[in-house]
């Protein structure tokens, strides 16, 4: 069995899961915002940004963030991997692919106690 291969087919089956769970977000109102590291989910945002530089992603606690959901869609540098408060934080799945070129999507929605972090990755 080839891994690699089986890992790249299961990761095109959960890319396309993960479409239709961004595409209900955006029917829902998912305002377009400009990249920040600051992570508030008081409303559904979505953001685009080429990494070229460290990125510490932070929790914004002056809003209520049980209410909402962020996408993140970050192009790899292949230097720069974005690193998350285990505080605020929790990976609940994925990891983050940092090769130049590579897209990804890191979606945020709040969890029992803490951030739940979800990652994918287009080739």
């Amino acid at each position: 069995m080839n891994l690699d291969r089986t890992f790249a087919q299961i990761n095109t089956i959960l890319n396309a899961v993960w479409n239709g769970v961004y595409a209900t977000v955006a029917q829902i109102g998912t305002q377009t915002i400009a990249f920040t590291p600051s992570v508030k989910l008081d409303g559904n945002y979505r953001s685009v940004h080429t990494v070229n530089g460290a990125i510490a992603y932070t929790l914004n606690e002056a809003v209520d963030n049980t209410k909402g959901k962020r996408v993140d869609h970050l192009e790899a540098d292949g230097i720069n991997e974005p690193t998350f408060d285990p505080t605020k934080f929790n990976i609940a799945w994925g990891n983050y692919k940092n090769e130049p070129g590579v897209k990804n999507r890191i979606y945020f929605e709040f969890g029992a106690s803490k951030v739940d972090v979800y990652i994918t990755y287009k080739l």
